[in-house]
């Protein structure tokens, strides 16, 4: 263990884009969060997340670039699920389905482009070590998630408070299903990048699940959401840099104690 200042912390210029690049991903994610909590999509989050492993194999196959690669195929397999019929498969098993073959795929084409070495990167993430240019891919996918929010949070929130009351009203149900699931797909390769395939889960359920026993309605659950979510980000670095963790771990560690923590504090206190 390293003895560090406090100051060194915030003026480490890896710290500063690191923390700036993560606050963008913790906005998105949070929102994300969200949607997945009220509509019961942990599934689905956890899938294209490690769908997202085969566009990285792509990506390393193929000389593409990685978080748009990525991307794609997690917004096309998340497509595709929401276009399965539900009497012919259950969405259980689709997502298995992507779960595995995701991962399987992921694994053989990165052995095939003799990239093992990204392996435990996208496994676990690498925010401390981000590009100038996947920054700003970053930042763009964060804004494009935020704007997606803002135009489609309400029908997404109705249709997961009251499915058949939509329907009965004439909404889109299936297009507004289909819209959320490509978002996810899409967001979903922002948390792997900060926290990694595996411990993506984490950023895209439990922002909204500290927010959830406190909150009364959409906009103080979002606003909730996004409090977790950041500040588990600025908690996690910080352990990583005074303790020399692993920030991705981090990250997840410090959001998993906040969700305790809001759960233990909404029992004693009946929120």
């Amino acid at each position: 263990m390293h003895r560090r200042g406090a100051l060194s912390f915030w003026t480490d210029p890896i710290v500063r884009e690191a923390l700036v690049a993560g606050l963008w991903i913790a906005a998105a994610s949070a929102l994300l969060s969200v949607m997945t909590l009220a509509h019961r999509l942990s599934f689905l989050s956890v899938s294209a997340s490690h769908a997202s492993l085969a566009g990285a194999g792509l990506a390393a196959l193929f000389a593409l670039p990685l978080l748009p690669t990525a991307a794609l195929v997690a917004v096309g397999l998340a497509a595709l699920l929401a276009l399965v019929p539900r009497a012919q498969l259950s969405e259980d098993a689709a997502a298995s389905a992507l779960f595995a073959g995701g991962m399987a795929l992921g694994a053989v084409l990165l052995a095939k482009a003799n990239s093992q070495g990204a392996f435990f990167a996208l496994l676990f993430g690498d925010i401390l070590g981000l590009a100038p240019a996947e920054q700003r891919i970053l930042a763009l996918g964060a804004f494009g998630i935020a704007f997606g929010y803002v135009l489609l949070a309400r029908a997404w929130w109705r249709l997961a408070a009251e499915p058949r009351v939509a329907e009965a009203a004439g909404e889109p149900v299936g297009v507004l299903r289909l819209l959320l699931h490509v978002w996810i797909g899409a967001g979903v390769v922002l948390a792997v990048k900060a926290v990694g395939v595996v411990l993506a889960a984490a950023l895209l359920a439990l922002p909204a699940a500290c927010a959830w026993p406190w909150a009364r309605g959409l906009g103080t659950l979002t606003f909730g959401s996004l409090l977790a979510a950041c500040t588990a980000l600025v908690l996690g670095l910080g352990c990583s840099w005074f303790w020399d963790w692993p920030a991705g771990p981090a990250i997840a560690l410090t959001l998993i104690a906040l969700w305790l923590a809001s759960r233990t504090l909404a029992r004693l206190f009946g929120g």
